[in-house]
């Protein structure tokens, strides 16, 4: 199986890629790292979704469709681990539709955002969800960002540069 696939933004297809090098780190937004040349996201996803990303070069929406800043937060989630490396400036297009339960630590790290509840309908077609979870291993707080199935998710779609297979874990 081949570890490192890329979606080629051009021509949408999928290719063989090499470990790329987003340059020099920057800073961090919340947990997610950002580097000269992009952002990083981590995912665990399941075999079926797995395999769509390797044909299609885009990730399959579920209800939350979450991802993760840490490889350790979604290391707890049984499937296939990915990590993907993202166009820089992915993070503020998702802030600029983005949705929040109202934790502070939400506002602290990415800014004000409306309410769940303030969004009429569904968030999950027209919004990305900023959401603070526990990582299980050591009781602390980041916030995730859920990209649903609508706009966050094309966005999070358009974005890939590179994705790599990190490990399969089964519990």
């Amino acid at each position: 199986m081949d570890l490192w696939r890329g979606g080629n933004i051009a021509n949408k297809a999928s290719k063989l890629v090499d470990n790329l090098d987003l340059g020099q780190f920057v800073n961090k937004i919340g947990d997610y790292e950002v580097y000269e040349n992009g952002e990083v996201f981590y995912r665990t996803m399941s075999k079926e979704h797995y395999e769509e990303l390797l044909k299609t070069g885009r990730m399959i929406g579920t209800g939350e469709t979450t991802t993760s800043p840490t490889r350790a937060f979604s290391e707890s989630y049984e499937g296939y681990l990915v990590q993907f490396k993202m166009k820089r400036g992915t993070i503020d297009e998702l802030k600029l539709i983005g949705v929040t339960d109202g934790n502070p630590l939400v506002k602290r790290l990415f800014g004000k955002m409306p309410m769940n509840s303030e969004v009429a309908g569904n968030w999950s077609k027209s919004k990305a969800r900023f959401k603070v979870e526990t990582l299980r291993t050591t009781n602390s707080k980041q916030v995730n960002i859920a990209l649903g199935q609508g706009e966050a998710l094309n966005i999070f779609n358009n974005n890939i540069i590179e994705y790599q297979l990190i490990k399969i874990i089964k519990k």
